[in-house]
């Protein structure tokens, strides 16, 4: 049989190693909480990265097609005007004159 004394300084160990234990416990979490911390906080700041470059490609895609359906409209309006301008006035005055036949028509 052990002495009491013995018994004690065991309990005594065993209760070090424990808080041993449970400090290296500690500091390893909090470890694995800055680790991974840090690394969410650069992922977060690459996709936020990549975001940003997806809008401005996206708006710059736009704003392309912005300038390209505009010019298409001041061409086709160019050229409408065009056709105006060569038109004949007797022509003009017939058109004029069908326009307004049909609106009288509609209205009664």
């Amino acid at each position: 049989m052990q002495s009491a004394e013995h018994v004690a300084n065991r309990i005594i160990d065993l209760d070090e190693r424990a808080e041993r234990i449970r400090v290296r416990a500690h500091e390893d979490a909090e470890a694995v909480r800055l680790d991974a911390q840090s690394r969410i906080s650069g992922e977060k700041a690459e996709l936020e990265k990549r975001i940003a470059a997806k809008i401005a490609d996206i708006e710059a895609r736009a704003a392309r097609s912005r300038e390209g359906e505009i010019a298409r409209v001041r061409k086709e309006y160019a050229d409408q005007a065009e056709v105006v301008e060569r038109a004949s006035p007797e022509k003009i005055r017939r058109v004029v004159d069908m326009i307004l036949l049909r609106i009288k028509g509609s209205a009664g």
